[in-house]
């Protein structure tokens, strides 16, 4: 009878340790959650800023020549059940890709390559790997200049990019970069400097 109780004192000091401990974790996430949500106040100097370049962005988009108007995705550039919201991006555009029409049995990755001027071999951008029996995840990329790539100007980018379906009998499937940057975007396709990383 002495264990019982023993075994019981135990017990109950562990749970009231776990009850202490799980009421200082929220309340110490309470108290950060009021930090970090005061620090983003619209007052902010960092909000101004950033909604002031938005602002003149859009501002410059509207009295250039040729505005940007973002057109709506068409869906209809696919390889099999890959599929990539358009034909043809600018520099700073998001390109979305859907597999949620892969079967179970789909099993691979998406390789991507980068055009390469004057050149018989390919340039890989990026990897995306699938498994059709999991849960079928979307995917987005912007293709940028990278100096430890060795993307170095943005006329690295332009061009007809191409994504092969790999371990599988998709045929590949193609869009094109054009040399347009996206507004609000054009300082990260600044070129980068030579001596830095590969280029």
């Amino acid at each position: 009878m002495g264990k019982i109780t023993r075994r019981n004192t135990i017990f109950l000091v562990v749970i009231l340790l776990v009850i202490t401990v799980i009421g200082i974790s929220v309340g110490l996430t309470f108290s950060n959650t009021t930090v970090q949500n005061e620090s983003f106040l619209p007052n902010e100097p960092e909000i101004d800023t950033l909604y002031n370049q938005i602002e003149e962005s859009k501002r410059i988009n509207d009295e250039s020549e040729k505005p940007y108007i973002p057109k709506p995705p068409t869906w209809d550039n696919a390889a099999g059940p890959v599929v990539i919201d358009n034909h043809e991006y600018l520099l700073g555009q998001k390109i979305f890709v859907n597999i949620s029409k892969l079967t179970e049995d789909d099993k691979g990755r998406i390789d991507v390559y980068k055009p390469v001027k004057n050149s018989e071999y390919m340039f890989l951008y990026s990897s995306i790997g699938f498994d059709g029996s999991q849960i079928r995840n979307n995917y987005y990329f912007t293709p940028n200049l990278s100096a430890i790539k060795g993307i170095c100007h943005p006329d690295d980018l332009v061009g007809e990019w191409v994504m092969k379906i790999k371990d599988t009998q998709y045929p590949d499937l193609t869009f094109t970069i054009i040399n347009e940057k996206m507004p609000g975007f054009e300082s990260n396709y600044e070129p980068i400097q030579k001596g830095i990383g590969e280029c």
